[in-house]
């Protein structure tokens, strides 16, 4: 899923927001002494990135969400489909009779059979937002795990900004793997959820 790119892409353009709002919200007084600020600024940067398709693929907490997440969608998809194939075969059951079906039968079943695929897909779209629901849970957990991490992590590396990137991701035009951090944090992810596993 690209949830997970989502939602660190909106944290990412929030972060850039404040940025904006704090770089030209300054009074017209002061715009000497925040270029003189500035070139301090610019001189204690240090930026890393995280390869968020790399995460999906390798993070095994992530991994595991997703399993589940998916088992959870096929065992809806099996219970909408026997509700649906219980309603067919009761329609094809009717139809066998043939001749032998009054019109008042026929008027009834015809209610009956609407009001039962009503009820399917009303329940089709709850089961739906339920799983959506759910979903969302899952990928805040996912995130909220690898951003604890990232705060941990930058403790001892003291970045000041860890960016997220994904292909197709147009916020970034250029950049340089020296600053890839993908890998140390996916060892540091997959070290702490393996922790919680054995537990």
């Amino acid at each position: 899923m690209k949830n997970i790119s989502t939602l660190l892409f909106v944290l990412l353009f929030a972060l850039i927001g404040v940025l904006f709002y704090f770089q030209f919200s300054e009074k017209k007084a002061d715009v000497q002494n925040n270029l003189v600020k500035s070139d301090s600024v610019k001189s204690s940067l240090n930026v890393a990135y995280v390869d968020i398709d790399s995460l999906e693929t390798n993070y095994e907490y992530y991994k595991q969400v997703q399993t589940n997440f998916e088992k959870k969608r096929d065992s809806i998809d099996k219970v909408l489909n026997s509700d649906f194939n219980a309603i067919e075969n009761e329609r094809l059951q009717f139809i066998q009779k043939g001749n032998a079906i009054t019109e008042i039968e026929a008027e009834n079943f015809k209610a009956a059979y609407q009001q039962k695929m009503q009820n399917l897909e009303n329940k089709k779209q709850q089961l739906s937002k339920d799983l959506g629901d759910k979903q969302t849970l899952m990928m805040d957990d996912v995130l909220r795990k690898i951003e604890t991490y990232l705060d941990e992590y930058n403790k001892q590396n003291n970045y000041t900004f860890i960016f997220g990137t994904a292909k197709g991701n147009m916020m970034f035009l250029h950049k340089d793997t020296a600053y890839n951090i993908t890998r140390q944090v996916l060892s540091g992810l997959n070290q702490e959820y393996r922790k919680t596993v054995k537990k």
